[in-house]
């Protein structure tokens, strides 16, 4: 009489135990962190806040910046958020300190997440677009987060946006 035998043994069971914890030990360092995830995430909604307040710009018929919630732009300086603002050659810093509305938007002032900052690379200070959509100059940003960084950039004289 022949018996069958059902199930695993220890050992198969322990082997393919030892299996996956090589695949995971192996697998989670390489999983990128929330907060790099994050600044990409970042980068691409400044990149499209930037393209905003262009075409703000140009409907409005006005120039509109980009500014700091606080401060002004310096070179490599830290930002912990931003707002497009109506520029107005009249005050300083050229900025408004109000922040425009979208009339699709709404407010458009962001305070970015915590341990992810902007960076002004070049061409940030006093960067604003003209009522015909071409920005004052050529800029480059950065947003940087952990580990990570991502680039944001506006050309001259088109207004083009690149970014993550």
């Amino acid at each position: 009489m022949i018996e069958l035998t059902r199930g695993f043994s220890l050992i198969e069971i322990v082997l393919v135990v030892i299996v996956i914890s090589i695949l995971a030990a192996v697998a989670v360092p390489r999983l990128p962190r929330a907060t790099e995830v994050n600044v990409v995430s970042q980068g691409e909604a400044f990149a499209a806040d930037l393209r905003r307040a262009r075409m703000l710009a140009m409907s409005q018929l006005r120039s509109v910046c980009i500014a700091p919630t606080t401060g002004a732009f310096s070179l490599n300086g830290d930002v912990t958020g931003y707002r497009v603002s109506e520029f107005s050659s009249a005050t300083t810093p050229n900025c408004s300190s109000a922040a425009l509305d979208d009339p699709v938007a709404g407010s458009l002032s962001v305070t970015l997440p915590s341990g992810i900052v902007l960076r002004c690379v070049s061409g940030c200070t006093d960067f604003r677009f003209r009522s015909n959509g071409e920005p004052s100059a050529s800029a480059s940003f950065s947003l940087t987060g952990g580990a990570r960084s991502v680039t944001v950039a506006v050309l001259s004289p088109t207004g083009e946006v690149t970014g993550p």
